[in-house]
């Protein structure tokens, strides 16, 4: 009970990923009723059982997909898109929906970490080209490779 008076519901849970305990508040009484208080346990305990975090899958779906990490890149994708040959703009916008925004995509801007984005560019097939010295080398940033 918090000094206020209010009373809170809670759900103490381990994390799927890193196995912290970790404590989870369906909300307060008198605002939330027992049975409801128990049905959003319910649905956090299919989702541990799912291997997916309620914490984190909250904090996903309660922000606006403004936020949301495909929303973001985009944003900084038209931003930059008309500085660039139209060529490398379909294949920059081509790489991030191919090999991140289904990863990573969807996830909130905020609670994106660099495991993830790691984990997601390990995820990545190697580009040779992308990886190249050749098309640097043809545009005089470097001398050609031996």
């Amino acid at each position: 009970m918090k000094p206020d008076g209010a009373r809170w519901w809670r759900f103490d849970y381990r994390r799927p990923d890193t196995r912290k305990r970790n404590t989870l508040s369906p909300g307060t009484y008198p605002d939330v009723s027992l049975r409801k208080a128990r049905d959003r346990r319910d649905e956090a305990r299919k989702q541990l059982a799912d291997g997916i975090d309620p914490g984190d899958q909250r904090t996903v779906t309660g922000t606006a997909d403004a936020d949301a990490f495909d929303a973001v890149a985009r944003e900084w994708f038209a931003r930059h898109a008309p500085k660039w040959a139209h060529s490398h703009a379909d294949q920059v916008i081509r790489r991030l929906e191919r090999n991140v925004f289904p990863w990573i995509g969807s996830k909130n801007i905020a609670t994106l970490d660099a495991p993830d984005v790691v984990e997601t560019a390990h995820r990545m097939p190697p580009d040779p080209v992308f990886f190249s010295a050749r098309p640097a080398a043809a545009h005089g940033s470097c001398p050609a490779p031996a």
